[in-house]
């Protein structure tokens, strides 16, 4: 769902059902990809571990977490212009970290 109204607000959304299959397709669309949002429990590699990866290929990626868990489960230090967004949270909540995490890489 959450896809969805992304893309229905402009933005272009790659969708994975795991951790491995994300970094494939960041591989094959890298240059357009400019966000990772990633829920840190997933299958075959957590977000942590897959945003380590991209970060390697990509030092400038923005990076939003999300999780059912506490808040303790994200590192601040590895990540730290990364965003987390504790599950429940709203379409604008996710609109609003985007635009958040895009803008610090702008105004660094």
């Amino acid at each position: 769902m959450l896809s969805d109204v992304l893309r229905e607000s402009g933005m272009t959304v790659y969708t994975a059902s795991h951790g491995a299959e994300a970094l494939q397709i960041f591989h094959e669309h890298r240059q357009n990809i400019c966000a990772l949002v990633t829920d840190m429990m997933m299958p075959y590699m957590d977000g942590h571990e897959l945003a380590h990866k991209i970060l390697a290929l990509k030092p400038e990626m923005n990076v939003i977490f999300m999780s059912g868990f506490s808040s303790a489960i994200f590192q601040k230090n590895d990540f730290p212009n990364a965003r987390f967004l504790q599950k429940p949270f709203s379409v604008e909540t996710l609109k609003s970290a985007l635009l958040e995490v895009m803008s610090v890489q702008e105004n660094p």
